[in-house]
Protein backbone atom coordinates (compact mmCIF):
# COMPACT_ATOMS: atom_id res chain seq x y z
CA UNK A 1 0.00 0.00 0.00
CA UNK A 2 1.79 3.41 -0.82
CA UNK A 3 1.33 6.54 1.44
CA UNK A 4 -1.38 8.33 -0.67
CA UNK A 5 -3.30 4.98 0.00
CA UNK A 6 -2.69 4.88 3.25
CA UNK A 7 -3.68 8.55 3.57
CA UNK A 8 -6.94 7.97 2.01
CA UNK A 9 -8.01 5.27 3.83
CA UNK A 10 -7.01 7.25 7.56
CA UNK A 11 -9.25 10.54 5.93
CA UNK A 12 -12.39 10.95 7.64
CA UNK A 13 -14.79 12.87 5.56
CA UNK A 14 -15.31 16.38 6.93
CA UNK A 15 -18.21 16.95 9.11
CA UNK A 16 -21.26 18.47 8.11
CA UNK A 17 -21.56 22.84 8.88
CA UNK A 18 -24.35 24.36 10.91
CA UNK A 19 -27.07 26.03 8.88
CA UNK A 20 -28.28 29.15 9.95
CA UNK A 21 -31.09 28.09 12.02
CA UNK A 22 -28.90 25.18 13.90
CA UNK A 23 -26.05 27.71 14.79
CA UNK A 24 -28.76 30.03 16.22
CA UNK A 25 -30.07 27.26 18.22
CA UNK A 26 -26.62 26.19 18.86
CA UNK A 27 -25.97 29.71 20.59
CA UNK A 28 -29.34 29.92 22.46
CA UNK A 29 -28.08 27.04 24.24
CA UNK A 30 -24.46 27.96 24.98
CA UNK A 31 -25.88 31.47 26.20
CA UNK A 32 -28.67 29.36 28.73
CA UNK A 33 -25.94 27.28 30.07
CA UNK A 34 -23.50 30.48 30.77
CA UNK A 35 -26.23 32.22 32.03
CA UNK A 36 -27.20 29.16 34.14
CA UNK A 37 -23.43 28.75 35.74
CA UNK A 38 -23.18 33.01 35.97
CA UNK A 39 -26.56 32.89 38.34
CA UNK A 40 -25.67 29.91 40.37
CA UNK A 41 -22.04 31.22 40.76
CA UNK A 42 -23.58 35.06 42.12
CA UNK A 43 -26.87 33.62 44.25
CA UNK A 44 -25.78 30.21 46.04
CA UNK A 45 -23.48 31.88 48.24
CA UNK A 46 -26.04 34.24 49.14
CA UNK A 47 -28.57 31.13 49.22
CA UNK A 48 -26.28 29.25 51.25
CA UNK A 49 -25.97 32.23 53.96
CA UNK A 50 -29.29 31.57 55.38
CA UNK A 51 -28.15 27.92 56.46
CA UNK A 52 -24.52 28.52 57.23
CA UNK A 53 -21.87 31.22 57.32
CA UNK A 54 -19.15 28.81 57.37
CA UNK A 55 -16.90 29.96 54.52
CA UNK A 56 -15.40 26.72 53.37
CA UNK A 57 -19.24 25.46 53.08
CA UNK A 58 -20.64 28.04 50.99
CA UNK A 59 -17.37 27.82 48.48
CA UNK A 60 -17.64 24.49 47.79
CA UNK A 61 -21.46 24.73 46.95
CA UNK A 62 -20.48 27.66 44.57
CA UNK A 63 -18.02 25.25 42.94
CA UNK A 64 -20.15 22.44 42.73
CA UNK A 65 -21.24 23.22 39.18
CA UNK A 66 -17.97 21.55 38.26
CA UNK A 67 -18.89 17.93 39.38
CA UNK A 68 -22.35 18.50 38.17
CA UNK A 69 -20.88 18.75 34.43
CA UNK A 70 -19.09 15.43 35.57
CA UNK A 71 -22.33 13.62 35.89
CA UNK A 72 -24.55 16.15 33.47
CA UNK A 73 -22.52 16.37 30.34
CA UNK A 74 -22.33 13.24 29.58
CA UNK A 75 -25.95 11.97 29.95
CA UNK A 76 -27.16 15.29 28.13
CA UNK A 77 -24.53 14.42 25.28
CA UNK A 78 -25.53 10.94 24.89
CA UNK A 79 -29.11 12.04 24.52
CA UNK A 80 -28.57 14.76 22.01
CA UNK A 81 -26.31 12.02 19.92
CA UNK A 82 -29.21 10.17 19.30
Amino acid sequence: MTLNEQQSATEQPAPARFNLQQTLWYSVANFGFGLFYGLNNGVISLFMSRFTKNAVIIGLMSSSHSVEGVFVQPVVGAMSDR
